[in-house]
């Protein structure tokens, strides 16, 4: 389970676009 699949879950959870951004951010590395 990596940091991007829990943002994942967490933006699933809450619809939040700041972590939206945030997991976009992880895949591009």
């Amino acid at each position: 389970m990596t940091p991007a699949d829990i943002l994942w879950r967490l933006f699933e959870k809450t619809g939040s676009l700041k972590i939206y951004l945030l997991y976009k951010k992880l895949q591009m590395q």
